[in-house]
């Protein structure tokens, strides 16, 4: 977890450099615009911003470190302004995605530029080993005809007893007919406190999906913003979170339309145990200009104990009329008759409970289009999440 080093940065060309830069600037202007938010914003409204004192730490940047790790960067030239301009376009007024523009000291670029096709999953880890609050903005290139599956993981696993904030932008930028599955895996420590922001632009043809399985931490704010600006661009976001004991993790995903023939869909599922907390807000943004468009999400939540806490929040923000659009949400607890149905045929209640909990979140993993040993660990680490210490 270091900063980039002076030869890696003078690695790129001097008018990437100055884009970047100029970019960090208008960020910065764009940050002191904005007020801190309140519980009063509606995104805010139930994430204790002010208990954790949170303004306090973000007053000063320099507390932050860079988010670092050594990636395969890119040589040959590809369009940074134009990326840039579109992420600027997608986060605005996020104060957090801001504050991370705009104090990052190097943007990780990670760009398959030449790369007409990756069929082998590229794995990528980042993980937070030392330095007690972490700013990292991460930006994803896929050039035209390009498929690309990328399998990263994130994690905190720090000594101290102390709060420690990891502050993070993600951003994928597909070009036309480019297609990039991302299965990402995230593990906090117990005193881990994660503010993340993650947006797209996808142009014609392109498809995105992406397959979320985040576990542990203290508290949690997650933001997905993806932007289908092409004809016939397609989103899919799926996953499985898993939060125990007091933790809380709050998502707020939106999928803005704005090209004809397009297509989206949200399939998450959320288990909450002991006393956790877990809130998924769902929203479909669809102006008026805009035809041709199906839209669907699905938010499904199981509570492992009476006083855990899972709450879906779909909503509909549709000015078309040809469009097709639909929403479902479920909370509930483990199927009693199912359970005492598995006791009967010799299940020990844990396993009873095992088999139950992997039927619900079954779904979720066929639809990775990754190894199978890859959805068998995965699967095992769920498990793992739920019934380990």
């Amino acid at each position: 977890m270091n900063s980039v080093s002076e030869e890696k940065k003078s690695s790129l060309p001097g008018k990437d450099i100055q884009i970047q830069e100029d970019f960090q600037r208008e960020a910065k202007a764009s940050l002191d615009g904005l007020s801190f938010p309140s519980p009063q914003d509606e995104a805010w409204r139930k994430f204790p911003l002010h208990a954790l004192e949170l303004e306090t730490y973000f007053q000063n940047a320099n507390a932050f470190q860079t988010f670092f790790a050594e990636v395969e960067g890119i040589e040959s030239p590809f369009p940074r302004l134009e990326v840039l301009n579109a992420l600027k376009a997608a986060c605005v007024a996020n104060y957090f995605a801001l504050h991370a523009l705009s104090t990052a000291r190097q943007f990780q670029w990670i760009s398959f530029e030449g790369a007409k096709e990756v069929p082998d999953t590229k794995e990528i880890l980042w993980n937070q080993t030392e330095g007690k609050h972490i700013v990292s903005v991460i930006i994803y290139y896929i050039p035209k005809n390009t498929n690309v599956k990328l399998h990263e993981s994130f994690g905190s696993y720090l000594q101290s007893e102390d709060l420690h904030i990891s502050n993070q932008v993600c951003f994928y930028y597909l070009e036309e007919n480019a297609s990039l599955e991302i299965l990402t895996e995230e593990e906090y420590d117990s005193n881990h406190i994660q503010l993340k922001w993650i947006g797209s632009h996808q142009k014609r043809d392109s498809k995105l999906v992406i397959h979320s399985f985040p576990k542990k931490g203290f508290r949690g704010k997650i933001f997905y913003k993806p932007e289908l600006a092409g004809k016939g661009a397609e989103f899919l976001l799926s996953g499985v979170s898993v939060r125990k004991k007091r933790e809380l993790l709050d998502i707020d995903a939106k999928v803005v339309h704005s090209a004809d023939y397009t297509s989206s869909k949200i399939k998450y599922k959320t288990i909450v145990a002991d006393r956790a907390h877990h809130i998924f807000t769902g929203d479909l943004y669809i102006p008026g200009q805009v035809k041709k468009v199906t839209a669907h999400q699905e938010s499904n939540n199981l509570s492992l104990h009476k006083k855990a806490r899972a709450e879906a929040n779909p909503k509909l923000e549709v000015m078309a009329e040809d469009v097709s659009c639909t929403h479902g949400a479920t909370v509930g607890d483990l199927d009693e008759e199912q359970f005492f149905y598995l006791l009967t045929r010799g299940l020990s209640p844990e396993e009873a409970k095992a088999l139950l909990l992997e039927a619900f979140y079954e779904s979720s993993l066929s639809i990775i289009g990754f190894s199978e040993l890859t959805k068998a660990e995965l699967s095992a680490r769920i498990k793992e999440a739920v019934f380990g210490s």
